[in-house]
């Protein structure tokens, strides 16, 4: 089941702690129980999911790093993300963090100017 971080946002945001719940909704709800958060203040409830870590050979990461290398510095960060997120989609091999890293990298590569 997914964890979420969960936050309040008062004068400042506040971190509450982490949930276990199937959807985001369902998150909110119980974290509102959890940390007995007033129903009229329910709606200052927010969500993150967090991500599983994901394990890599130091190859692997290598090769992630070298391929965000070439990218503006701008976009190294979300470059990496995007690979994040879609190695958590499937099993992660050499083959298939290669394949994404091309795909990816052809959507972040600015021309120079």
């Amino acid at each position: 089941m997914p964890r979420w971080s969960v936050d309040i946002v008062r004068s400042r945001t506040q971190h509450l702690g982490t949930v276990e719940a199937a959807t985001k909704n369902a998150a909110i709800e119980k974290a509102a129980k959890l940390f007995n958060v007033d129903p009229a203040r329910q709606n200052r409830i927010v969500v993150t999911r967090m991500a599983l870590p994901i394990s890599l050979s130091d190859d692997q990461l290598t090769t992630i790093t070298n391929a965000a290398e070439v990218l503006h510095p701008r976009d190294r960060t979300a470059f990496m993300e995007a690979v994040a997120a879609r190695l958590q989609e499937q099993a992660i091999g050499d083959g298939i963090i290669g394949r994404l890293c091309r795909e990816l990298q052809a959507q972040f590569l600015r021309p120079p100017s």
